[in-house]
């Protein structure tokens, strides 16, 4: 078996390999960072966006604080029309999510009247804290009788579930 033959006046050093516990802040270990705000109390917040008179086609911008929630996915991107759940089982429908401004952006074209009431039910993820109807701004862009004269005193309000 060969051996490591020592070298004249060389000399060995050993390695501390211990934890000092009382070392100073250059040497101390860095903590990982941990998300800010508080814990999310469900994986998804709902909101249900509501008109307040009957109409035949309406669109609704709904603004949201993009650091408590977040629809997976942008603009027309299946993963953002699977998240909107609109009331009305007749009509043409589309969904519209701009990161940029974080706005979701819902339409409905029906040959029917809508009630006044519940126009479509968003789901969306929990990013940080919880969620509350103040935290979202609710805005009739435009709405219209079946016949397509223009309602222009619409208004929508949101609650979350």
């Amino acid at each position: 078996v060969p051996t490591q033959t020592p070298v004249a006046g060389a000399t060995s050093t050993a390695v501390a390999t211990t934890v000092n516990p009382t070392a100073t802040p250059d040497t101390a270990e860095t903590p990982t960072p941990q998300p800010t705000g508080a814990a999310c109390a469900d994986a998804s917040v709902v909101v249900e966006v509501s008109i307040d008179q009957a109409y035949g086609a309406a669109r609704i911008d709904l603004a949201y604080l993009s650091e408590l929630v977040n629809i997976p996915g942008s603009g027309t991107a299946s993963e953002v029309v699977g998240r909107v759940d609109f009331a009305s089982s007749g009509g043409l429908t589309t969904v519209n999510d701009d990161d940029n401004t974080s706005t979701l952006t819902a339409s409905l074209v029906s040959f029917s009247e809508q009630p006044s009431g519940l126009f479509a039910t968003v789901t969306f993820d929990c990013v940080s804290g919880a969620a509350s109807a103040e935290d979202f701004t609710c805005s009739v862009v435009s709405a219209s009788t079946p016949g397509g004269v223009a309602i222009p005193d619409a208004a929508c309000s949101v609650s979350v579930q």
